[in-house]
């Protein structure tokens, strides 16, 4: 938690594990608003004395914005709207949210988010000030909304959400819906789509600027959290966010590492839990994500590598450069194998070390992959997925029975096979391409 508490208190959120409302908050609180939308969020506080009008536009720029019972249950509604609409998830909540409005005199004060485990589940409590910044207000529902996602199956702890997850979330949102995410007085009720690249000042910014490494944004410091270094890191946890979702089941990954945090000593390990068909440690991530950067960084979003190109990556992707010994006398020699000979005569233990790198590159592939050849890409990725997750839970480097439906040597035998159909596709589309172009494209070695 301390990564974590540091990032959250650097960015004005405390985060208590348990409910505490101070004398303040209750004085204040002349009136109580649920949300007609989803009816997940009570907002306590006093209304503004600032008059409606459905003149002007809401602003998510830096200057302070008045908070409103009636304004802030509204757009509770529509952050979580949003949220759900990019985590394609449907709306099952189980614990409320309710929030304190309180009015201080001092500049900027700090958010607080109190959690509660009750018998029936989970509660949050939010303090926020009667004028605060649109993006932190954004910033505080995101994170209270996946504490709530997260904590509906309790376990021996609460959830620890990691600083990336609700910043990535929060920008992607603030960038795909803009004006129309945050309401205040004097704010019109008309929605209108933006239809824009929510990654288009990313890419350019991080064209200009370093990526943060995958350590850095699991772990940053004070100082990565002010000024340019804040908008690197902004930039750097909306890009890591927009491509994990893009992993072929990385919505479901994400989904899923939110349901195991309460499970888990820290976030670490429920998210090499969620992927670990795609990476098993750290190295793994990184180098997965250094190739990212340079993908997303160097293109726009109706930019792809052309098909002469993706065929070759993928053909590089799909070979295994191993050291083979023949004879126990001899010494290894260098030797290229396709991913079935590797499957099939190499031991389990090797393929948990070297696929979910394979995993991993074919999914920065499928990012950058030629729109016709993006589906193949896909289904290498899929098929090496659907090796690796039961065959994990197996049981084959052990003595036991396998636990799951298909024993290990049918499940090698049903991999085989589909990586043989894909083969075949890959080959078929070579020779289309090679008259097309009226050029022969060399078959990989």
């Amino acid at each position: 938690m301390g990564g974590l508490a540091v990032g959250l208190l650097a960015l004005g959120i405390v985060l208590l594990p348990f409910a505490w409302l101070p004398d303040a908050c209750a004085a204040n609180a002349d009136m109580t608003v649920f949300s007609r939308g989803s009816g997940q969020f009570v907002i306590h506080g006093a209304p503004s004395a600032a008059p409606f009008s459905a003149m002007g536009e809401a602003r998510l720029d830096n200057a302070l914005i008045r908070l409103e019972p009636a304004l802030l249950a509204v757009t509770c509604d529509r952050v979580k709207q949003a949220l759900l609409r990019e985590l394609d998830c449907p709306d099952r909540w189980r614990g409320k949210i309710h929030f304190f409005i309180r009015f201080t005199p001092v500049k900027d004060p700090p958010v607080a988010i109190h959690s509660q485990l009750f018998a029936d589940g989970w509660q949050g409590y939010v303090e926020v000030p009667d004028e605060i910044q649109p993006d932190k207000l954004v910033r505080t529902i995101v994170q209270a909304l996946l504490l709530e996602m997260a904590n509906r199956k309790p376990g021996p702890g609460l959830a620890e959400i990691p600083l990336w997850l609700t910043e990535g979330l929060t920008q992607l949102l603030m960038r795909s819906v803009g004006p129309n995410l945050v309401l205040q007085p004097q704010t019109r009720l008309v929605l209108r789509e933006m239809k824009t690249d929510p990654l288009q000042s990313a890419r350019i910014r991080l064209r200009q600027r370093q990526a943060l490494t995958f350590s850095e944004l699991s772990l940053p410091t004070p100082e990565r959290l002010r000024g340019e270094a804040w908008a690197d890191y902004q930039d750097s946890a909306l890009l890591l966010v927009h491509e994990l979702r893009r992993l072929p089941n990385g919505l479901a990954c994400l989904l899923d590492m939110l349901r195991q945090l309460p499970q888990c000593l820290n976030w670490q390990t429920a998210f090499y839990r969620a992927f670990q068909s795609y990476y098993q440690q750290p190295i793994d991530v990184e180098k997965w994500w250094a190739v990212t950067v340079i993908n997303a960084a160097g293109r726009e979003q109706w930019q792809s590598w052309p098909a002469e190109l993706t065929l070759e990556k993928l053909d590089e992707v799909l070979r295994l450069s191993v050291q083979v010994r023949k004879t126990p006398e001899t010494l290894p020699a260098p030797a290229n194998l396709t991913l079935q000979e590797f499957i099939e005569q190499w031991a389990y233990a090797a393929h948990r070390a070297l696929l979910p790198g394979k995993v991993g590159q074919l999914a920065a592939l499928h990012s950058s992959a030629a729109p016709r050849l993006a589906p193949l890409v896909y289904q290498y990725c899929q098929v090496l997925q659907s090796y690796l997750q039961p065959r994990s839970k197996s049981g084959f480097d052990s003595q036991t029975l396998a636990t799951e439906p298909m024993r290990p040597r049918l499940l090698v035998r049903r991999t085989v096979q589909q990586l043989n159909s894909l083969d075949q596709q890959r080959e078929a589309f070579r020779k289309e391409l090679s008259r097309t172009n009226g050029v022969t494209t060399p078959k990989p070695p």
